[in-house]
């Protein structure tokens, strides 16, 4: 079988349907279950109501690597989140704006737009598709990898172009003192998971090579 298609649901599906939508979530449930003699259940979904319909994913997350004085930095930022009642340590990021937006272009916009840096060379291109909670949601991201020369004059004095209603601020954090760096937080903020899964990585590679 090709990567590229699906596998075969395991479940039967029916009456799927949307029981609320507003500006920027829907809420739906499907009924399901595991063959003609499984138990049927309902499951409930959220997903985003602003992906515009010719894109597979609504978000890019970027992994922002920043040169400066011989020293390679993590670009990461704080940002306050309602749903959490709290400060969140988390990666540039945002969504697909316009329906003629590439994948690429929106994580390019978005790290100007949230950290005011300008980016030298993208590492690693965005593809495939990254799931983030799919237990609850069908949202989803791609991620890149992008170089930061730190030393050139445009990312001197950086300058955000935030929406009224953001609250962001800027985290260097040097790559070998990321992991450090989110144990010291203890719960005095929240860490968003791809974040302290870069940062276990980094830590511990070299239990897994």
């Amino acid at each position: 079988m090709s990567k590229n298609n699906k596998e075969e649901c395991p479940y039967i599906l029916w009456d799927d349907k949307i029981v609320y939508e507003g500006r920027w979530l829907r809420a739906k449930q499907i009924s399901f279950k595991k063959g003609e003699n499984g138990i049927p259940g309902i499951w409930q979904i959220a997903e985003r109501a602003t992906k515009p319909k010719d894109v597979d994913v609504a978000g890019i997350c970027i992994f922002g690597i920043l040169k400066k004085d011989g020293k390679k930095y993590l670009v990461l930022i704080k940002q306050y989140r309602i749903p959490l009642k709290a400060w969140c340590i988390e990666l540039p990021a945002g969504l697909v704006d316009k329906e003629k937006e590439s994948i690429r272009e929106a994580g390019l916009r978005e790290l100007k737009e949230e950290t005011g840096y300008t980016i030298s060379k993208v590492l690693v291109e965005p593809k495939n598709i990254q799931t983030l909670n799919p237990g609850l949601t069908d949202d989803s991201v791609q991620y890149m990898v992008v170089e930061i020369d730190g030393d050139d004059e445009i990312n001197m004095n950086p300058k955000q172009n935030l929406e009224e209603h953001e609250c962001i601020e800027v985290i260097l954090i040097e790559t070998d003192k990321v992991y450090d760096y989110l144990e010291d937080l203890g719960n005095t903020v929240q860490v968003q998971a791809p974040v302290y899964t870069f940062a276990l990585a980094l830590k511990f590679n070299s239990l897994f090579l």
